[in-house]
């Protein structure tokens, strides 16, 4: 299986079958014009979103019979569960509500599933029952720029009390994002751990449940 990073907080997978499972597409001009970014250009096979702020749940053309999974969801080929957190560290009042999507995609008899966790723009100080949500996740996307969400630090905290195999930072600012956050650089700086960088923008994921220590990285944007 794949992971796939488009930009911003936008994350595909592609199970098994080919199918790209979307996580939180954007708006290509976004927020008024502070997003410059590419359109999206494939079909996706289901969207996935966290929220609905136009840099996360955006519904390109041609996406009119693309099912949004943003509820808890059970059938055969998936599982959805669904959690929800504040989007900054008051409580919510200053940016709403987040969802965390936990989606489990069901390998067949002889193959195991595997679990994809995106927290979306979760904010600071969310405690042990976030923890609880993502732990021995596949893959963790979490959000690192700070300002509107958690910032490097309390986000490599989770991504290790997660034991997750892969946590994947995301959310900041770069190039065609004009938002008061951290550079991938600045988070970077903040922290002694070691953040592994894929330039590719994808990460292969082996469906065996080999247990390593968890491993983060950062994906660049590609289209």
């Amino acid at each position: 299986m794949r992971l796939k990073r488009y930009a911003h907080a936008c994350f595909g997978v592609e199970d098994a079958l080919g199918r790209t499972w979307l996580f939180d597409p954007y708006r290509p001009d976004a927020l008024g014009g502070r997003f410059s970014l590419p359109p999206i250009k494939i079909k996706p096979y289901k969207v996935l979103c966290t929220h609905n702020h136009e840099d996360h749940a955006w519904r390109a053309e041609g996406w009119g019979d693309v099912p949004i999974w943003e509820t808890p969801k059970e059938t055969a080929e998936a599982s959805l569960k669904v959690q929800m957190s504040p989007h900054d560290s008051s409580d919510g009042t200053r940016m709403g509500l987040t969802r965390s999507l936990k989606l489990t995609l069901k390998g067949p008899a002889s193959s195991p599933s595997t679990t994809w966790v995106h927290l979306g723009d979760v904010g600071e100080g969310q405690g042990e029952a976030l923890s609880d949500f993502c732990h021995d996740a596949d893959v963790l996307l979490i959000p690192a720029g700070g300002n509107f969400t958690m910032g490097p630090n309390e986000a490599i905290d989770l991504a290790l009390n997660s034991q997750a195999r892969y946590a994947i930072l995301m959310h900041f600012k770069e190039p065609g994002i004009d938002l008061d956050m951290l550079t991938p650089e600045e988070a970077f700086a903040k922290t002694d751990a070691h953040i592994e960088r894929l330039e590719s923008g994808i990460l292969e994921v082996a469906p065996e449940k080999t247990k390593i220590p968890t491993r983060i990285l950062w994906l660049a944007p590609t289209q």
